[in-house]
Order: C-alpha cells, then sequence, then structure tokens
C-alpha cells in the first residue's frame, strides 16, 4: 500500500524488452554499456581510425542497442571509422563521459546543464527532421482519465529527472500552484520511456510523463511485434516543448574525421540500409544547424 509522498521504493515490472525497474533518482547506478563493433575481415584494411559515439534518449540501454548499433555498424562501414556504442542511462552520467571527453560524437537529448557546460569541448552539427516536431506527453491508460485534474492522489511515472518531460509537468504544476509532492498520491522516476510505459501497462501508475518521438519509436516496435502489444494508451495532454534531439561533435577531432562524419549525418539516408535505419529510429534526415539556434 502507497502511504508516504516520500516513500522510496524499487519496482519490477514487465518490460517491452528486458525488465523494468521503477526507481527513485538516489538509489540505483547502472554501469555504462559500451557495444564493441567487431569488423569482419574484410573490413579491416579499411578501418583507419576509432570513433566513440554516445546515446541518450530517455530509453533503456537495451532498446537504445537495439535502436542505434546498427548505425554504429554503419557509420563504420560507410566512414571506415570503427565506431563504438556507448549507452548511458541518465543525463548526469552522459554528460560525464562529455565533460571527460570519452564521446567524439553524441546523438543527445540536448538539456540545459549539457548545452551550458559542453559547448566548449562540442558542436552541436545536426538536429534530426521529423514529420511532426516532438512535444512532451502525458499518457494513461486508464478511460476514466480524461484530463491532468483526474490524476490528482494518483500515482505518476516520471523518466529522467532532468527531462524537458518532467520539467514541463513541474512547471504546469506550479503554474496551478501544485508541485508533485502536493498534486500525486506518489510519483516514481524510472529513466526510461520504455520503462515507464510498462508500469502504466501493469498499473503501478496512473499515468506517466513521456515524449512523442520515442512513443511513435516503441509504437513502431510494436507493429512490427519485435515489443509485446501496447495496450490502449491515450494522450491527456500535449504540451508544445518537447526533448530537442541534436547530433553533437567534438571539437578536439581532426578535421578528416569530422568530415567523414559530417558527410554522413548530411546524406543520410543515402541507401535502403540507412532507411530503414532511419525508420527504426522514426527520423527522415539529419539537417544542419547553427549553433547560434539554440542558445
Amino acid at each position: 500500500m502507497l502511504t508516504s509522498k516520500s516513500f522510496i521504493k524499487v519496482l519490477s515490472v514487465p518490460l517491452l524488452i528486458g525488465s523494468a525497474v521503477l526507481i527513485s533518482m538516489n538509489t540505483y547506478k547502472e554501469p555504462e554499456i559500451k557495444i564493441e563493433h567487431f569488423p569482419k575481415e574484410s573490413e579491416k584494411q579499411n578501418i583507419n581510425s576509432d570513433i566513440q559515439f554516445g546515446v541518450y534518449n530517455e530509453l533503456s540501454p537495451l532498446m537504445n542497442f537495439v535502436l542505434f548499433n546498427k548505425m554504429a555498424n554503419d557509420i563504420t562501414e560507410k566512414t571506415s571509422l570503427l565506431t563504438h556504442l556507448h549507452l548511458k542511462k541518465s543525463y548526469s552520467e552522459f554528460n560525464m563521459l562529455l565533460e571527460d571527453g570519452q564521446i567524439d560524437v553524441a546523438y543527445l537529448y540536448l538539456d540545459q546543464y549539457s548545452f551550458q557546460n559542453n559547448m566548449k569541448e562540442y558542436s552541436i552539427v545536426f538536429s534530426p527532421s521529423f514529420l511532426t516536431p516532438p512535444r512532451s506527453l502525458i499518457v494513461v491508460k486508464d478511460d476514466s482519465i480524461q484530463e491532468i485534474s483526474n490524476l490528482s492522489n494518483q500515482v505518476f511515472g516520471f523518466t529522467e529527472p532532468s527531462s524537458v518531460n518532467s520539467q514541463g509537468i513541474e512547471e504546469y504544476l506550479e503554474a496551478i500552484g501544485e508541485s508533485k509532492e502536493t498534486f500525486f498520491g506518489n510519483y516514481y522516476y524510472s529513466f526510461y520511456v520504455d520503462e515507464s510505459i510498462s508500469a502504466l501497462q501493469s498499473n503501478i501508475v496512473k499515468g506517466i510523463s513521456i515524449d512523442s518521438l520515442n512513443l511513435s519509436i516503441i509504437n513502431n516496435f510494436n507493429n512490427k511485434r519485435v515489443a509485446p502489444l501496447l495496450g490502449n494508451l491515450q494522450v491527456v495532454r500535449e504540451f508544445e516543448s518537447g526533448p530537442q534531439p541534436v547530433i553533437l561533435i567534438s571539437n578536439n577531432l581532426n578535421i578528416d574525421i569530422k568530415e567523414k562524419i559530417y558527410d554522413y549525418f548530411r546524406n543520410f539516408p543515402v541507401d535502403k540500409k540507412q532507411e530503414v535505419i532511419a525508420e527504426t529510429i522514426q527520423v527522415s534526415s539529419f539537417d544542419e544547424i547553427n549553433n547560434d539556434r539554440l542558445k
């Protein structure tokens, strides 16, 4: 029985892929996952350097392995740069990799901390193009919940504490004179959109805050039956702001490597393999952007 808003719990629930763990932000630390790519013999003679490719987008490392491992392999094939995939579970842990200069190229949901503290060492060079702009959403499963007010005194699921999604909900509650402590009966941080959805499907929470891009990605997986069938999920509130994925490139890379990375994303997708990757991560292309645009 849930009796306290400050009560810290660890809950295991079935996951779309793997097992879900809902956690408070101070009870769990997951080791970095680094996926090594071992080139075929025919590829080895063409490899001329290594690059470290990091991904953080509020999906679980396992889901991101499924989503981005093919892209990492494709970068190796197209650029002759042996690409190692790094996956982390939170903004703070991913930011540590950036601050230590351990990442050469990153696909990242940009937060204010990342932008303010890493722009001397990294440049924002591309942003994915989507059919519709990413939005922050409040999603429920119960038909009786038609608006945010119906979630009062209910259990609610956030992903990452520093995420645009979580901050948007907190700003909304503040505007109506509430906070997450006073409005919800209890709340949890899952860190991952896929685990938040799993908690909602399992009736552990009554509502969740996620983004439209990751919901589209998971729906796409569901339609291909890579993941278990989703239940009927309903969006009860859509916010204009949403996470903005970007491609960061280290300023310390030599010019030849930078040009290869630029060419890869500038021309993406160029073949059937890349079209499949694009559909998997729900992007149509990558657009070059000016750093000043996000300041």
